[in-house]
């Protein structure tokens, strides 16, 4: 294949559906449009220069698999399943199976919304992906993503049972495609590397304590900062949000922590509020 040959129009699809699945994942953590962008933009990684170029290459080297191989369909159903795993790599969240299948189910939805409407109004595939993605884009500025997430978790069952569809979403498209000898190893592997990653999330409430393990007084306020997802500052109160699967393994230790910080004289005060996936640290000034 030519550089000439490159299909631009597969690199702004791909590029859509990866960015939109992102966008959508964050407004169930509770990001807005704003704190998603900045995520996506200042979170650094190790091996890039941010997440924007993951953003981009990502698509690139997908639209180049698809335009080499012979049955380019197969590499679309493929890259359903690996696509919660980037989107989750973006948003630098500790991976969490139900929620990515979620997602999973919201995009298709709403794609499916677009796809059912083209059939009245005609519509170029790219004009879609595009018109999908503005409703996705104002769904979040109503914050509607983060209020379904909290819907389908009062009820477990009901989460579970939307998980399940959704997998189903990828399983049975590759079932049906793909021989089973081929289709069933595909996955049995994201679900294992799902679990794994699922059962990781302890790791990250570890690497949290050690952090604030390690601060001193000077510094441990700003650390705090740095390993909150969102933060507030007022004249004589700071008010940190730490996000974690592992409620129940961080605050103890986080408790601990605040303590000796406030036996030290870092700060005057501190109180503690508890949700289901986070840890609201509210912190009283000495001036």
């Amino acid at each position: 294949m030519y550089l000439t040959d490159f299909s631009f129009t597969i690199l702004i699809q791909r590029l859509i559906e990866l960015f939109a699945f992102y966008l959508i994942l964050a407004n169930i953590y509770g990001y807005d449009l704003k704190a998603s962008f900045k995520r996506l933009i200042r979170i650094p990684q190790k091996k890039f220069y941010g997440n924007v170029v993951l953003l981009v290459v990502y698509p690139v080297v997908t639209t180049l698999i698809i335009q080499t191989v012979s049955m380019p369909e197969y590499v679309y159903m493929v890259e359903n399943f690996v696509r919660p795993f980037i989107a989750y790599y973006l948003l630098r969240r500790a991976f969490n199976l139900k929620k990515a299948l979620l997602t999973s189910a919201l995009s298709f939805s709403l794609s499916l919304i677009v796809v059912m409407f083209s059939f009245i109004v005609p519509l170029d595939i790219t004009v879609a992906f595009l018109i999908t993605l503005g409703l996705i884009i104002a769904m979040i500025y109503q914050n509607y993503f983060r209020s379904g997430y909290l819907f389908f978790a009062k009820n477990g069952r009901l989460l579970t049972f939307v998980s399940v569809l959704s997998l189903g979403f990828f399983a049975v498209p590759l079932l049906i495609s793909f021989s089973i000898a081929t289709s069933v190893p595909v996955i049995l592997l994201f679900s294992i590397i799902a679990i794994y990653l699922n059962s990781k999330n302890r790791l990250e409430a570890a690497v949290i304590i050690k952090t604030l393990q390690s601060a001193t007084p000077d510094n441990f306020l700003r650390i705090l900062e740095e390993v909150s997802s969102e933060h507030q500052k007022a004249r004589i109160m700071y008010q940190y949000t730490l996000e974690t699967n592992s409620i129940k393994e961080m605050n103890q230790s986080v408790l601990k922590e605040l303590e000796k910080h406030k036996d030290l004289g870092t700060f005057k005060d501190y109180e503690c509020i508890l949700t289901k996936e986070q840890i609201k640290i509210n912190v009283i000034l000495s001036r």
